[in-house]
């Protein structure tokens, strides 16, 4: 895990630090699940400052993570995710997407649903997540544009 360079505030107080979400791991079950899957698998991360946002029917969407299986890099985008506690949610969250790609298991609304659960429990630390939350999850991945195409269930795969 690397903090990029690019756009990284002069003020130490303003940054978020390697070391600041390695810790946050440390506070659940599912943030060390994740920092080892990170450690054993080679995951390279980048916490990234430069600002990310897509716009789709004039709406601006705020990119807080990316996981690009080309190039096996995941990006935390910190001006987004902005906290410690929430670059490490994102960085659960794009793990486990990768956790997906590496059984070559293909992107469906399920994956995200349980990619935001995973994000959510780590906040939680493995205390219940309310339903409402789970819900606003629901609601996001049946409505926003970015999931609109995809499939909504992992195929069954007999045998594996």
């Amino acid at each position: 895990m690397v903090e990029g360079m690019g756009g990284r505030p002069s003020d130490i107080s303003k940054r978020v630090t390697v070391e600041q979400v390695r810790s946050e791991f440390e506070k659940s079950a599912i943030g060390r699940e994740t920092l080892d899957y990170i450690d054993k698998h080679d995951v390279k991360i980048l916490l990234s400052y430069e600002p990310q946002q897509f716009v789709v029917n004039g709406r601006v969407y705020e990119v807080m993570g990316e996981n690009n299986s080309n190039t096996k890099l995941i990006k935390c985008y910190l001006t987004n995710t902005v906290t410690p506690e929430r670059s490490s949610a994102t960085i659960v969250h794009e793990v486990t997407h990768r956790m997906f790609r590496d059984k070559g298991i293909p992107y469906t609304k399920q994956e995200e649903r349980l990619c935001r659960l995973r994000q959510e429990l780590h906040l939680s630390r493995g205390k219940p997540v309310p339903l409402s939350i789970m819900r606003k999850h629901y609601k996001i991945v049946y409505s926003a544009p970015a999931y609109k195409n995809l499939p909504d269930r992992i195929p069954n795969r007999k045998g594996k």
